[in-house]
């Protein structure tokens, strides 16, 4: 009598740290939801008036290279990147905002034989083929801005984005 009572407390706490982790998982899900509604919300610029009411400013740069000796020959046996961003947030006064961010981005490809493709991982293996080869650069440029303004309760707002890749 005393064995089942112990196998069925035994089984009864699997059962519980299951529903804990369900729990947890629910809640976890949860708040990813939200995080990604909020991020929606504020992609509409008639909205960042209820960003915040301080001002703050970001600057951030990223450098990586990567050096292979032993890869496939389509791909680069060396990728240099370098990221570099900044933005700001600026509530004007109780009424007005003024937001922005710029950001530059390069990348090099080096040693790349038969391929003569950006997206080498998109397209393949539909990928057009040239027995020079060579080296590959990218650069991106981006430029964001917005502005805000609230009027008798009622938000208007208006951003411009541009995005830059020479040739």
């Amino acid at each position: 009598m005393k064995i089942k009572i112990l196998i069925v407390v035994f089984l009864l706490s699997f059962v519980g740290s299951a529903q804990q982790k369900t729990e947890l998982f629910e809640k976890i899900k949860q708040e990813h939801s939200e995080r990604i509604f909020y991020n929606e919300i504020f992609q509409n610029p008639a909205l960042m008036y209820h960003f915040g009411t301080h001002q703050f400013s970001r600057v951030g740069i990223c450098f990586q290279k990567n050096d292979d000796e032993v890869y496939r020959i389509q791909k680069p046996n060396e990728i240099t990147n370098l990221n570099f961003f900044a933005s700001s947030f600026l509530p004007i006064s109780k009424t007005k905002t003024l937001w922005g961010s710029a950001s530059y981005s390069s990348k090099n490809e080096k040693n790349i034989r038969w391929n003569e493709t950006v997206d080498f991982d998109l397209i393949y293996p539909y990928i057009t083929a040239d027995e020079v080869g060579g080296d590959l650069k990218k650069e991106i440029y981006t430029f964001l801005g917005g502005y805000n303004k609230n009027y008798k309760n009622i938000d208007f707002g208006v951003s411009l984005e541009k995005i830059l890749v020479p040739t």
